[in-house]
C-alpha cells in the first residue's frame, strides 16, 4: 500500500537567528513543536547550536532532536503553558543522558523513556545528542495501555523481547526516512502501537521491574 503523498517534514535550527537569540529560540521552538522546557546549564549560550524535525504520523508527532549538551526542565510553569497533555516516548541514539521524571535514571544510547506531560521532568543531554521522540495523544494510548503509568520515568530496554523490538523500531524512524518511505503513516502508528502494549505487558505494574521471558 502506498502513501498518496509525502508528508510535510518542519524544521527549526538555531542556526537561522543570532547567536544571542539561539536558547530563546529553542525554548519557543520546543514550546511550539513539543511542550514547553526552560533550557539550563549550556557551556556557552552564544556557540549553541540544536534541531528539530518533525512530521505528522497519524495522529502521533514525530521528531527527530539533534544538538549540544544542556538541560531541559518542566516545572510547574512549564506545565500550565501546555496547549494539551500527551505521552512521549524518546531515544537516544548517540550517548547516554539522564531524566528525572517520577524517579531519577541514567540512560545508556538506544534505551528508550516513557514519560507524562502532567509530571515534571528534567532532561541532561550529556553530549551531542541524536533523539527520536513520539509524542502521544492521552487517548491514543489509553486504547493501547489501559494504565500507561506502568511505564512512566521507567527506562524501556533491549534486555526484554518487546522492549528490543519497541526500541530497534524507534531507533530506525526519523521524519526523514519515514516521509520517504512507503507505508501510509496510520500502519506506522499501529505497529508503534502494538509494540508499545506488548513492551507494556512485560512489565510488573506492582514493582515496575521488566518481568522475565517465558
Amino acid at each position: 500500500m502506498l502513501q498518496d503523498a509525502h508528508p510535510i517534514v518542519q524544521t527549526w535550527s538555531t542556526d537561522a537567528v543570532l547567536a544571542s537569540q539561539r536558547v530563546e529560540y529553542f525554548e519557543n521552538a520546543l514550546a511550539s513543536a513539543l511542550i514547553p522546557f526552560a533550557i539550563r546549564s549550556i557551556a556557552d549560550p552564544s556557540a549553541f547550536h540544536a534541531s528539530i524535525e518533525v512530521m505528522d504520523l497519524g495522529p502521533l508527532s514525530l521528531q527527530r532532536h539533534r544538538g549540544e549538551p544542556h538541560a531541559a526542565h518542566s516545572g510547574a510553569a512549564e506545565i500550565r503553558r501546555q496547549r494539551s497533555e500527551s505521552f512521549h516516548i524518546l531515544v537516544n541514539r548517540s550517548a547516554g543522558w539522564r531524566l528525572d521524571h517520577r524517579g531519577a535514571h541514567a540512560f545508556e544510547p538506544d534505551v528508550a523513556a516513557f514519560t507524562d506531560s502532567r509530571y515534571p521532568l528534567v532532561l541532561e543531554a550529556l553530549a551531542e545528542y541524536d533523539i527520536t521522540n513520539l509524542q502521544l495523544p492521552v487517548a491514543w494510548v489509553r486504547e493501547w495501555i489501559p494504565d500507561p503509568q506502568v511505564l512512566v520515568g521507567r527506562p524501556i530496554t533491549s534486555r526484554t523481547p518487546w522492549g528490543r523490538a519497541l526500541t530497534s523500531f524507534m531507533t530506525a524512524m526519523t521524519p526523514r526516512s519515514v516521509s520517504r518511505g512507503a507505508l501510509p503513516a496510520h500502519c506506522l502508528a499501529d505497529h508503534l502501537g502494538s509494540l508499545l502494549a506488548l513492551a507494556a505487558g512485560e512489565f510488573n505494574a506492582k514493582t515496575g521491574v521488566p518481568a522475565r521471558p517465558d
